[in-house]
């Protein structure tokens, strides 16, 4: 009985059909465009709900500014092991902004449990998917477009989304011509109080802060983004952002244009973004994993606003693995704060663009306490490697190119051995490979080289007067100028430079350095 024109409110007849099929039934709805402006499905278990050829629900809104919305297309209330085939559901976006307290959506369940959607789209609706305070709810081949949200789960758990996609999630007037507004946020994926959720090969594009998010004041642990892609989102493409939550994962995950301001300008205005709130992974949270997948931008800053890389904010035993950084950022590609401690970095790739004057961009910048920064590269950047935590172990890293110093140790208890200084000082006529300001810093065996015609390395080792307590062993330098700069002027550290400008009487030094620091006995 019900009518496709998209004219007729169908929400009558729809609601007494929803009362009328009982557990375990199957629905099949014709071919067509039905306007409902609110169904319920209210306490069934075990149907299956399946679109007849291309339906669509169609939800209109009227009215401009100033109205409260809060309508849902289809809504399953108290249901149980529902299924739910290609249906669509639309509304209308006429200039809704976030202020109006519009709350549309289009498929939605709450209070539900173990319900299943395939090959369902949904568009022009503030959110297009909910699930609220239910259980295992799945999303298969599903997606959104045009919204403010395009997946949220809230007060729920065990959400998984596979294969979606989420579109345009952004919510103003940009989107009808009009003037421009200030946009309100906007999220792709949202896991919002909701543990062990699950986003696997979904992208996002276009999101108005972060195109893959958990969060929430009580609990989002444990939620996983898996082979996901994020395209131009306004601020972050992935973000695990309650510092209370445990255990989430991103995992061979790719970031493209983060912060991309170019698809905010066009007919309808401009829009810009501040660069310090774009990062391809963004954490707060204890023992967040992440591992493998690529950031990419523009190495141009003015197209692409990324601040970071990777940013650990709060993230206590964070882990780093396998990362690759390659764009243009405002501050560093894989940036620990001074509120994060035992992180594991390893193994991460950063290259940043050319830099022709020496600016605070840092391939690494380390706070805290505790990491572990281990087989790294870095290329460009003003230092390769910036050291501002205590007791870190930093080893068997690579930095190349580096304006000014590869591997700068400001913190305090460090360990440095194993690692590659290739071309320090790019732009810095005082650059050096390594730099060490802080104190009892126990250096092993580290190696300098530059090969460059012009050979700019001013020294292998500076040795800052504020540095104490050093401990080195052996520093290999192919530069013209081999020596230690050694602000303090002490002698008998354990360590001298050999190599293209070595002579024999280094040598020797090097040999009774090393045998009066007990490192050799002959």
């Amino acid at each position: 009985g019900l009518v496709a024109n998209s004219v007729a409110d169908q929400s009558v007849l729809f609601n007494e059909i929803a009362v009328l099929t009982q557990d375990g039934e199957r629905v099949t709805i014709n071919k067509g465009s039905y306007l409902i402006s609110g169904g319920l499905v209210d306490g069934k278990s075990d149907q299956s709900w399946k679109a007849r050829g291309d339906v669509l629900f169609y939800h209109p809104v009227e009215g401009d500014t100033g109205r409260v919305v809060t309508k849902k297309n289809i809504l399953f209330d108290g249901c149980t092991g529902i299924k739910v085939f290609g249906i669509h559901t639309r509304g209308e976006h006429i200039n809704v902004a976030l202020g109006d307290n519009a709350v549309q959506s289009g498929l939605s369940f709450i209070n539900s449990t173990d319900c299943k959607l395939y090959f369902c789209n949904a568009e022009n609706l503030q959110r297009c998917f909910i699930s609220q305070s239910s259980t295992n709810i799945k999303y298969f081949d599903c997606t959104a477009k045009t919204t403010y949200t395009g997946f949220l789960a809230t007060d729920s758990s065990s959400i998984k989304w596979t294969r979606c996609d989420s579109i345009d999630s952004y919510w103003g007037k940009q989107f009808d011509g009009g003037a421009p507004t200030t946009l309100a946020a906007g999220y792709g994926f949202l896991a919002d109080d909701s543990p062990s959720c699950v986003a696997l090969n979904c992208d996002s594009t276009r999101s108005g802060s972060d195109c893959f998010r958990s969060s929430g004041s009580t609990n989002s642990s444990a939620t996983e983004f898996i082979l996901c892609n994020s395209y131009s989102p306004r601020r972050n493409s992935f973000a695990h952002r309650a510092a209370t939550d445990t255990d989430c994962k991103s995992i061979n995950c790719d970031a493209f244009e983060v912060g991309d301001v170019t698809f905010w300008t066009g007919a309808v205005g401009t829009y810009t973004e501040t660069a310090d709130n774009a990062r391809g992974h963004y954490v707060l949270g204890i023992n967040t994993y992440i591992d493998g997948g690529a950031i990419r931008g523009s190495f141009t800053p003015a197209s692409a606003n990324i601040e970071d890389g990777v940013y650990l904010d709060d993230a206590n035993g964070a882990t780093v693995n396998n990362v690759s950084v390659k764009t243009a950022v405002g501050n560093g590609g894989i940036t620990a704060t001074a509120n994060s401690d035992g992180c594991d970095i390893t193994n991460n790739d950063v290259e940043i663009q050319t830099l022709t004057v020496l600016s605070a961009v840092y391939p690494y910048t380390i706070n805290g306490a505790t990491h572990k920064v281990a087989q790294n590269k870095s290329k460009h950047g003003q230092d390769g490697f910036i050291i501002l935590s205590t007791a870190t172990q930093v080893y068997g890293n690579k930095s190349v190119l580096a304006a000014r110093y590869g591997i700068y140790v400001l913190g305090n208890e460090s360990i440095v051995d194993m690692n590659k200084v290739l071309n320090p000082g790019s732009v810095s006529a005082t650059g050096a490979a390594y730099n060490y300001f802080g104190k009892n810093i126990t250096c092993g065996t580290n190696i300098a080289a530059d090969d460059r015609a012009t050979e700019l390395m001013y020294r292998a080792v500076w040795i800052n007067a504020n540095a104490t307590g050093i401990t080195e062993g052996q520093l290999i330098n192919r530069s013209t100028q081999p020596d230690i700069r050694d602000d303090l002027g002490a002698a008998g550290r354990g360590s001298q430079v050999f190599g293209k400008g070595a002579t024999a009487v280094d040598i020797g030094t090097l040999l009774t350095s090393l045998r009066n620091a007990g490192l050799i006995e002959t």
